[in-house]
């Protein structure tokens, strides 16, 4: 007789229970239980729940896990960010490309701990969706996802101009997206800026990806010199490129603007738009015309390291556009939180509301990087990992958005699968 093998035992039911739910997709909850089994939500209730478990967090905010739509883990071991507050901007790239040399020096070791670390103070801060531009293949090994139990979107950076270089670029992109990544990993594209990869190339890539239904990201419109560059192939860049021996003359045609880039991101099925300092009226227009499709990731902490001018992310959300938080990288942040970076913008941007930016750290950011039917909110089927901030007695709000931005506590994951 022929036996069916036993498949894997499933965990009873476990129900949390909070001050208040935010699911994010509705109304925040006061005193709401949300019931998991097996790693995902399978209800979500005001009324004690028949389980056998429940893990009472009376003082806490219970959020979904924070998704952060843009970093650079390799810089993560640094304690403080590269060069100082307001430096010209081309200055700090200069400085960042010789951080970069001396990593390449110190091997793979040394940058396969650095990731570790990186991503292990996001998920610490309460993150756990990741937007990761990886100038390396990463993973490079098995161990060096551990036991994570949430995604990274994988975006391979590409970057260079030389035409001679340009099979072997293209090469290493297909190679990323047809390479095997751990389980609901996600690989994606990254040509670097507007200053560093031709149109062509960045239209080439796009098609690339938009035939794997690859997300593709790109740095566009983040400084005032970039636009310069793009305008008539002048400015500090091309002093910097000049000195770096990576300048192509071939490559940039000049006339064009960071919307000649946007059109060529259109071409992908998804695109992240990083910073998007700088965007003119029209480009904001044309990703509101495509915001099925494009999304733009705002860095508040390092938009304010370099003292820009205010970011357009007001106009973006008067216009539809689906605007997430990333936290860039420790090159140009204290750290990785992005629960503080997102706290800065509340505080930056009053007229936003606490709810708002409650979804551009959250479901905004799932659905940019394609995760949003799993991640980003507090819904059955969805996974069951959450951002909890300690609150205490004498916190009142007559919205209680409010209370996740004016407590003094931090996000931290909690996985109520491994709560004790």
């Amino acid at each position: 007789m022929e036996t069916t093998p036993a498949g894997p035992r499933r965990q009873e039911p476990i129900a949390v229970r909070a001050r208040y739910v935010f699911p994010v997709s509705s109304e925040p909850i006061e005193g709401a239980y949300v019931v998991v089994r097996d790693g995902r939500i399978v209800d979500v209730c005001t009324t004690r729940p028949g389980v056998d478990r429940v893990i009472d967090l009376d003082d806490s905010l219970l959020l979904p896990a924070l998704v952060n739509g843009h970093a650079h883990l390799e810089f993560s071991d640094r304690t403080e960010p590269i060069g100082c507050p307001r430096m010209p901007f081309v200055d700090w790239i200069r400085a960042v490309v010789g951080e970069r040399r001396s990593h390449d020096r110190s091997g793979r070791s040394s940058a396969h701990a650095i990731r570790i670390r990186g991503l292990a103070e996001c998920r610490a801060s309460g993150t756990a969706v990741i937007g990761e531009i990886a100038t390396r293949p990463w993973p490079e090994s098995a161990d060096e996802c551990g036991d994570d139990p949430a995604p990274i979107v994988v975006f391979r950076e590409i970057l260079g101009a030389d035409p001679a270089a340009i099979g072997a670029l293209r090469s290493v992109a297909a190679d990323h997206l047809a390479g095997r990544l751990p389980a609901d990993w996600i690989a994606g594209l990254s040509p670097h800026a507007p200053y560093t990869v031709g149109l062509s190339l960045v239209e080439d890539l796009c098609r690339m990806a938009a035939t794997r239904n690859a997300p593709v990201a790109m740095h566009i419109a983040e400084s005032p010199e970039e636009g310069m560059f793009l305008r008539d192939r002048s400015g500090p860049f091309r002093t910097l490129l000049e000195e770096l021996g990576a300048w192509h003359p071939e490559a940039w045609r000049g006339g064009i603007r960071a919307i000649d880039y946007l059109r060529a991101l259109a071409i992908a099925d998804r695109a992240l738009v990083i910073h998007g300092n700088f965007l003119e009226r029209d480009e904001i227009e044309f990703i509101s015309e495509r915001r099925d499709r494009i999304s733009v990731v705002h860095c508040p902490r390092t938009h304010a390291f370099f003292g820009w001018s205010a970011h357009p992310v007001r106009a973006m959300h008067a216009r539809g556009i689906r605007v997430a938080l990333g936290t860039d990288s420790r090159a140009s942040n204290p750290d990785l939180s992005l629960f503080a970076d997102a706290r800065r913008l509340v505080h930056r941007c009053p007229d936003l509301s606490p709810k708002v930016v409650l979804r551009m750290a959250t479901l905004h950011g799932a659905e940019a990087l394609g995760r949003g039917s799993r991640w980003g909110s507090i819904e059955r089927g969805k996974r069951a990992l959450f951002a909890r901030i300690r609150m205490s007695e004498r916190h009142r709000a007559a919205d209680p958005h409010a209370l996740i931005w004016e407590s003094e506590g931090a996000a931290s994951l909690f996985d109520p699968s491994r709560a004790t």
